[in-house]
């Protein structure tokens, strides 16, 4: 629901959706099921491609972001006034070792001697 956000004009495919949070298609499809059964994301035919679809965030969606997001991005914002201003450094220093290492790993992941595509599909190369 995050990556479709408040904003109505936000339209994915689910291929995007499934690579930006790292999941298979399969999975993401079960996904999207979910959220459209509950309404928060409806699906519609892409218009350039009708073989593809398109996932839109509904307005029950967008008003429960708009509930939940300030007070979570309030306790989010609100972590670091517990640490000192070392802390604070070591964490940030960690943080990036730790996402560099998460790139790497995709990278290397989606490589065509993984045997995986983007999506994290498998693949057969000649």
């Amino acid at each position: 629901m995050l990556l479709l956000g408040i904003d109505e004009s936000i339209v994915r495919k689910p291929s995007e959706l499934a690579e930006m949070i790292g999941v298979t298609r399969a999975t993401m499809t079960g996904l999207l099921d979910t959220l459209e059964r509950d309404n928060y994301v409806g699906r519609t035919l892409d218009p350039t491609d009708r073989r593809s679809m398109r996932v839109v965030s509904t307005p029950e969606c967008r008003e429960l972001l708009k509930q939940v997001l300030p007070g979570y991005f309030r306790i989010i914002a609100s972590v670091p006034s517990n640490l000192s201003t070392e802390e604070q450094t070591e964490f940030l220093r960690l943080t990036a070792k730790i996402k560099a290492g998460l790139v790497a790993e995709k990278k290397a992941a989606h490589s065509p001697a993984s045997g995986h595509d983007a999506s994290g599909n498998t693949v057969a190369y000649a």
